[in-house]
């Protein structure tokens, strides 16, 4: 650096030097952010430098055209720190959307973390079944590729998805298991691997098989299952077994056994909507063997994969929504799977509180292991639709689509629903014995407080709700039903799909206290969110119309503020987390900790 570099040089180099020093970034993110994009041209000779990660940090903050293609070229250098950097750059400035596009010029490239780092870009916005078939053949993009086929329909991927049941590496096979669920062709050795894994080593292979076969078994898969169910020892794999059981004699009632033969190829593509609903209406009218190939047809070559939605605060079309609701509506008719028939939530209101639970269980096989603690994680303010927030559950068992998810402690189940942001989800009301928890005692006094309900029992029980979100859509239980610890409620949804509402497959697990409906005292504060802006509410009553309350707005502060009567979020505001009774509790904590 010397003082012959232009002013605007000069001051870029001293930017950069001070970030490299351990200076003051947030000054130095000011000082870039006047500068601009006036910066880029330096900031640019320095990619080549040794301050290329503070010259990629600075373009995050001054941006101009001319930095697209450098920036862009970096997606296929050698280090790993130096490609995230500029996906990070390119999905700040252009979007997730042009990001995978350059990424999917790369996932053959012959380095192969490079070849993978675009892989996962390119599927993560635009799957693509031309280059799901062509990635089986390339060893490093194989595991890569498991994680992302469960979206897919194209059966033409059915071939070398069976491939990935002989797999060593469990994932990749469980995930071939579950791919097949979606674009299965009939083949007699896919079924015959699969039927293998029902009775073999790996549990959650067991789990796995138990899951495709509740889809798509038929009479003579029931005579294994009992067998294993009634030998099985993992309870995530016996749970599955016991609900496929179930799904193939509600098939067998309904003589819908049509969910696992070859389909008739329709000759071309057909326009999704229409097609789902034609089928579905041909189904739904004394159906016969052509009406259920042609909706075998229908669910095969309608759409080669699952549309993807990615959550960034809004809610998907209408028209979408119908076209994903169709197609749910045309499986549930073709597999005699259970689904909720109704647009509209629902929901049981509690009369007689739940028998007293003695034990609670780990919902998912991964709860405890793995993932990084998100219950009480604060959010960003640059988050795109959680701003400045708290996580109020766990999110546990990423990248496990169709998982087994199960019902935490006894209870009843006191709603199923689909929404944007959660896809479907189930509620269910406990009363858990004071002994197995004793440390909650103490919390549910305090909450007890902040709600007219009774939180705990005659006898001391404790009365809380589970929350489990992101479920796939065919949800095994029903609102008003007994279910019991370590039953089967549903699965995990697909990554990036409308029935998990957009995300990643994970399982989202809230439980918080009270019974499911919950009334806040008069003054007491809650959180509202009120035209896209959380306030600290003070409660005056509840009304017929849900609970009333005021807030400070535009010089008001008694400004008149209508909230349901749901308790259920994601996410709280930080004064609330941090200073009120809000009752949410961490499973995993409690799961982990029973003093706690």
């Amino acid at each position: 650096m010397t003082s012959s570099l232009p002013a605007i040089a000069q001051e870029v180099d001293a930017a950069l030097a001070n970030l490299c020093a351990g200076g003051d970034i947030v000054s130095q993110r000011a000082r870039l952010e006047h500068l601009g994009a006036a910066a880029v041209p330096r900031l640019l000779e320095h990619l080549h430098s040794d301050y290329r990660k503070y010259s990629l940090y600075a373009l995050q903050h001054c941006w101009a055209a001319a930095a697209v293609e450098p920036v862009a070229e970096l997606l296929t250098n050698p280090e790993l720190d130096t490609r995230r950097m500029a996906a990070i750059l390119l999905d700040r400035h252009l979007g997730r959307e042009y990001l995978a596009q350059r990424c999917a010029d790369h996932f053959m490239d012959s380095d192969p973390e490079v070849a993978g780092f675009c892989f996962e870009h390119a599927e993560l916005m635009f799957p693509d079944a031309e280059r799901a078939l062509a990635s089986f053949a390339v060893p490093h993009l194989r595991w890569r590729l498991a994680r992302r086929l469960p979206r897919y329909y194209a059966r033409a991927l059915a071939a070398g998805t069976r491939s990935l049941i002989s797999e060593h590496d469990a994932e990749v096979a469980r995930a071939g298991i579950v791919a097949l669920i979606h674009h299965d062709d009939g083949d007699p050795a896919g079924r015959a691997l699969i039927g293998g894994c029902l009775t073999g080593d790996e549990p959650k292979l067991r789990e796995a098989a138990a899951e495709f076969l509740a889809w798509r078994g038929s009479g003579e898969d029931l005579e294994p299952l009992v067998a294993a169910a009634a030998s099985e020892s993992d309870p995530f794999a016996r749970a599955s077994q016991v609900d496929a059981i179930a799904a193939i004699r509600r098939r067998i009632a309904a003589g819908s056994e049509v969910g696992h033969g070859p389909a008739i190829d329709l000759p071309a593509a057909p326009v999704a909507q229409a097609a789902y609903r034609e089928a579905v209406n041909r189904l739904e009218a004394n159906p016969s063997e052509d009406d259920c190939a042609y909706a075998q047809a229908v669910c095969a070559t309608a759409e080669p994969f699952e549309p993807r939605l990615y959550y960034t605060g809004n809610a998907p079309s209408a028209e979408f929504v119908v076209t994903r609701r169709l197609r749910d509506r045309l499986m549930a008719r073709l597999l005699a799977m259970p689904w909720c028939e109704s647009v509209d939530p629902q929901e049981v209101a509690p009369t007689d509180a739940p028998r007293v639970a003695e034990s609670i269980v780990a919902p998912t096989r991964s709860t405890l292991t793995g993932e990084a603690e998100s219950y009480g994680v604060y959010t960003n303010a640059d988050d795109r639709a959680f701003k400045s927030l708290v996580h109020v559950g766990d999110d546990v068992s990423w990248q496990e689509d169709h998982a087994a998810v199960l019902v935490l402690a006894d209870g009843v189940v006191r709603a199923v629903r689909c929404e944007p942001s959660w896809g479907y989800l189930v509620i269910v009301e406990h009363s858990l014995d004071r002994g197995v928890r004793p440390a909650l005692v103490e919390y549910a006094q305090r909450f007890a407080k902040a709600i007219k309900e009774p939180v705990l029992g005659p006898q001391g029980e404790i009365r809380l709700c589970s929350l489990y979100a992101h479920l796939g859509a065919f949800i095994r239980v029903r609102p008003g039903e007994i279910v019991r610890a370590g039953q089967k409620l549903g699965v995990i949804g697909r990554t990036l799909t409308w029935e998990n509402g957009g995300y990643p497959a994970h399982l989202h697990l809230g439980l918080h206290l009270g019974p499911f409906v919950q009334t806040p005292r008069p003054n007491t504060k809650i959180d509202v969110n009120f035209r896209d802006k959380r306030y600290r509410a003070r409660v005056v009553r509840a009304g017929s119309r849900g609970i009333e309350t005021t807030i400070h707005y535009r010089g008001d502060p008694e400004y008149p503020v209508i909230r349901t009567r749901r308790w259920e979020c994601g996410y709280i505001a930080r004064w609330y987390w941090d200073g009120a009774a809000h009752g949410w509790l961490s499973t995993r904590a409690l799961l982990r900790h029973p003093s706690r």
